[in-house]
């Protein structure tokens, strides 16, 4: 499923603004921690090495940094923009919805924050998708497309003058029947079939 430009923009737009929340956040548990290290311990679990501060980001936060940002990328340039949008944005729902339980109105703020543009995703995959285009037929205008007709293998044998139902002629007299026709005309003189199966053989010629 597709998305229209305007689509993508505003997807790559909300993504970037999902990304930059908690890495704003992770960056003041830096500065308030003092090393990554001390703030890697600190997401595992760590909480007892480190008694002279205390971080507001958890585990989830650089990952959802990372998912958010790789949505932007994917809102414009692959094709799966409207996937990526929808799972973004529920995902981000999922984790920040417990967040608006926590004491604190930085968190509470930022909770509320993620919230909207979690929602925003969503809205946007599902507003911005693209119509299919219907299969226009190559034909002109008012005329149906022309069926393939199967080929022929050979062509009908031509009308026989002596075949019965046949109308009589302008002067009034009927062909004549295979019975009174002219014992002079021969064998040639027979109507034959325009088609002949392959690999068959004429009849034996009249013997002298």
């Amino acid at each position: 499923m597709t998305v229209t430009r305007p689509a993508r923009l505003t997807g790559a737009a909300l993504a970037g603004a999902l990304a930059l929340v908690p890495f704003v956040w992770i960056l003041r548990d830096l500065a308030a921690l003092g090393s990554p290290e001390d703030l890697f311990w600190y997401w595992a679990g760590d909480r007892f090495r480190l008694s002279r501060a205390r971080a507001a980001t958890t585990l989830l936060d650089p990952v959802l940094c990372v998912a958010a940002a790789g949505t932007a990328l994917a809102a414009l340039r692959s094709r799966h923009a409207a996937a990526a949008l929808a799972a973004t944005g529920a995902v981000t729902l999922a984790v920040r919805l417990p967040g608006l339980w926590t004491h604190g109105t930085g968190p509470l703020v930022t909770a509320l924050a993620e919230l909207a543009l979690g929602t925003g995703l969503l809205v946007t995959a599902l507003a911005g998708r693209r119509p299919r285009r219907a299969r226009t037929s190559r034909c002109p205008p008012g005329r149906a497309p022309d069926r393939p007709s199967p080929p022929a293998s050979c062509s009908p044998a031509p009308p026989s003058p002596w075949s019965p139902g046949r109308s009589a002629g302008p002067s009034g007299s009927t062909p004549a029947s295979p019975s009174t026709a002219s014992p002079a005309a021969g064998p040639s003189s027979a109507p034959r079939s325009a088609c002949r199966p392959a690999g068959s053989r004429s009849s034996s010629s009249p013997s002298t």
